[in-house]
């Protein structure tokens, strides 16, 4: 019988088209929700894109109110980012009529995700895991330094971006107590708290994987072990190859003890690490709520757990298990090769032994036969920045080549090429000009006038406008705008805030698959965004640091609880786009909209940072 109820998968990155594939092989009709539908991933045969709010900020609940409105029946619901279940689950009550959920609690997600919690639910089952200490300001690090067995890995008890946006990275390997002391002497630790836990210093092909999924009655319907055998960056990044493993008792054992204790249901999983013996099991990491990056393993070896959870929230009978020809190996060609470069660089790993592991039958991330529009697209888009690339390179060579192409190229590929000699290579620094053209930082006087509010920001106001009882004033900046930020109205730093992404440090997709560089009103995942929360005479002021596709990174120059005048420095982004100020409803807004409905000119009469009056009150 073919399903005739259609799928809901949220994310259609890497970790979602191996649920999309997965679903649409068994028949399931499948709509894709993602902020950026364009990505190759969503132009798999086996779903439908929908544009979707960013699937990482609450505005995703909303999106899915609004979609599931226009349903004629409850629709399966599948997540594929920690986020959103995070934000799925705070708001269950709202999307309960439109959607068929399987998730745990909000308390049960707490509980299990907040890694010191973890580690005592794990010692009460008697189930291993490394020694750790809480480490909540710079006194703990000399406990962890007494008491811990060196290597140890540093990570967010419970992830806030805040530690990855200081480190570059979900977790730190420190070596010995000095180490320990020095690269966190300085950490702002605020209310983010850390562990310091005893990293199990064995290879890569020694994390081992068990994918579950529970019923909303609490039954185990469907379960895979899988083992990594690399990883990419090593030690602490994603899955780049995984293959399945047999059922080692520990692992599964452990796991569904861990998870049944908990109340758990849905789909999730649960990693752990082999230690130079051989005969231990540390369990490292859950995920819940959500598939692993590496999940279409468990489809390609017979045990489809997007269907088998699909069936249990329609009612439709349980799949048999498939027997695969073979076992099956899932591979990320990219990360993989990446991967494997390194450890034959540091004599880890030979040619041999890197083609042996990836000898057999093998599933892709990207590439399938059966549904090869995700790579050809791919492959376009490599192609098209190579030509771009090779554009650049030509025209900072021979400049006078450039002006037949300044009309018909568009904004965002121009630049003047009288003051600029180099384009924006992604990922890489660009010419000395370039640079120095772009951190110039010329002296502002801000206007003798009291009661007023400037522009934190150069550029060309896109839009003002009206959100959540706050007036908006949308200042959209171009590569030949000062970069940097200035505090619009004097007073006293309460908090900054990260959020969303930053290329640099993002994953293959996360890099490559948007289009749209101006990412604020559309509500496209931005690579990064920075918040700095002003207390003022007149209330609360907001100025947001946002980056469009093309920028590489954000500062800001204060810290929280420091007094601040008008026209102070801010902060600056590096080939950024976008300065939102946020203001009171009380305040009167001076300047207007100029390009709301079209693209930047160059006729287009800019605002200047710490001199031009937007507002007063």
């Amino acid at each position: 019988m073919t399903p005739s109820v259609p799928a809901v998968v949220v994310g259609a990155e890497v970790n979602g088209l191996g649920v999309i594939r997965a679903l649409g092989r068994a028949n399931v009709p499948v709509m894709a929700l993602s902020s950026d539908p364009k990505q190759p991933t969503a132009r798999s045969r086996y779903c439908t894109a929908v544009r979707c709010a960013d699937e990482r900020s609450p505005h995703i609940i909303q999106s899915l109110i609004d979609f599931g409105r226009r349903q004629p029946q409850p629709l399966p619901l599948f997540l594929t980012m920690e986020r959103t279940v995070a934000l799925v689950a705070e708001h269950r009550g709202e999307l309960d009529p439109y959607y068929l959920i399987n998730l745990p609690t909000p308390d049960v997600l707490a509980r299990i995700n907040d890694k010191l919690q973890l580690v005592e639910a794990a010692a009460a089952l008697d189930i291993p895991t490394p020694e750790a200490i809480a480490l909540r300001c710079a006194s703990d690090l000399a406990a962890a330094a007494d008491r811990l067995i060196f290597p140890v890995i540093v990570k967010p008890s419970v992830k806030t971006g805040n530690f990855e946006s200081c480190f570059g990275g979900r977790g730190v390997i420190v070596d010995n107590p000095d180490d320990l002391r020095s690269r966190f002497r300085n950490y702002p630790w605020g209310d983010e708290h850390l562990i310091a836990q005893r990293f199990i210093d064995t290879p890569d092909s020694d994390i081992f994987f068990h994918l579950v999924y529970y019923s909303r009655d609490g039954r185990c319907l469907a379960r895979f072990t899988g083992q990594k055998i690399r990883i990419w960056p090593p030690a602490l990044g994603n899955t780049a190859s995984a293959a399945p493993a047999a059922d080692i008792a520990p692992i599964s054992g452990a796991a569904e003890r861990l998870l049944e204790s908990a109340g758990f249901t849905g789909i999730g999983s649960v990693e752990f690490k082999r230690d130079a013996s051989g005969d231990r099991y540390w369990l490292i990491e859950p995920t819940l709520g959500r598939t692993d990056y590496q999940s279409a393993i468990a489809p390609a070896n017979g045990v489809n757990i997007p269907y088998v959870a699909y069936c249990d929230l329609v009612g439709d009978p349980m799949p048999a298990a498939i027997a695969a020809s073979g076992p099956v190996k899932w591979i990320d060609p990219e990360r993989d090769r990446r991967s494997a470069d390194a450890a034959i660089a540091a004599g880890s790993l030979d040619w041999r032994a890197y083609k042996r592991s990836v000898a057999g039958p093998v599933v892709e991330t990207i590439r399938a036969a059966d549904d090869i529009s995700p790579w050809l697209f791919s492959y376009r888009q490599r192609a098209v920045r190579k030509v771009k690339g090779a554009m650049c390179r030509v025209f900072d060579s021979l400049p006078w080549i450039y002006a037949p192409f300044e009309g018909v190229l568009p904004p965002d590929e121009r630049w003047p090429p009288t003051e600029i000699t180099s384009r924006l290579k992604r990922h890489r620094l660009p010419s000395a000009s370039y640079v120095r053209y772009f951190t110039r930082d010329p002296k502002r006087v801000p206007p003798s006038r009291q009661r007023i509010i400037v522009s934190p920001a150069d550029g060309v106001v896109r839009r003002v406008f009206e959100s959540n009882h706050r007036l908006l004033v949308d200042i959209s900046m171009s590569f030949y705008d000062v970069h940097v930020q200035r505090v619009p109205i004097g007073g006293t730093v309460r908090h900054i805030e990260d959020s969303g992404h930053t290329v640099e440090k993002g994953s293959a997709e996360e890099q490559g698959y948007f289009d749209d560089p101006w990412s604020y009103e559309s509500d496209y995942l931005f690579p990064a965004q920075k918040a700095t929360y002003i207390d003022t005479e007149i209330g609360e002021v907001i100025v947001r640091q946002i980056t469009s596709i093309w920028a590489g990174r954000i500062s800001t120059y204060l810290t929280p609880g420091q007094r601040v005048h008008t026209g102070d420095k801010l902060g600056h982004i590096f080939l950024g786009s976008t300065v939102v100020l946020e203001l009171p409803p009380t305040v009167r807004v001076l300047v207007q909209e100029q390009i709301a409905n079209r693209p930047r000119r160059r006729t287009d009469k800019p605002i200047r940072g710490g001199e031009t009056i937007v507002a007063e009150y």
